[in-house]
């Protein structure tokens, strides 16, 4: 079993496996089910999909700064959930549909900025016609 130091400076196991490999699979398998869910239009089961993408995505939010009163990302999920909570007591399916897709965008983003996602290289290769 392998070691690292924490901020203790004591040593603390690691895994042999990257468990960020196995995170990326279950997080594309969510994506998958939230497509699904909302072509079908089923805004229930696809909000309560977008929550377990949070769950596997928030300790990522966190490395940003541990404090969840401050936490942009946190602060920004908290916000969307206030205003999706609202949707469902009011019934109100279209502005619901509205902040699921902004959740679902909010979430993707996070998910790239911890490098769990899509990125982009820059080159300096063209293409000449």
């Amino acid at each position: 079993m392998a070691y690292w130091k924490n901020n203790n400076n004591s040593d603390a196991p690691v895994s042999n496996f990257n468990e960020a490999g196995f995170q990326i699979q279950r997080l594309n398998e969510s994506w998958n089910k939230v497509k699904l869910l909302r072509t079908r239009g089923d805004l229930i089961n696809w909000r309560w999909e977008l929550e377990i993408i949070w769950s596997e995505l928030s300790p990522d939010a966190l490395l940003t700064d541990a404090n969840w009163e401050t936490n942009e990302y946190v602060r920004g999920i908290r916000s969307i959930d206030k205003l999706i909570s609202l949707a469902v007591k009011k019934n109100r399916g279209k502005m619901l549909y509205d902040l699921l897709v902004k959740k679902e965008i909010f979430l993707r983003g996070l998910q790239n900025a911890s490098g769990k996602g899509s990125s982009y290289k820059e080159t300096d290769e063209s293409i000449d016609f």
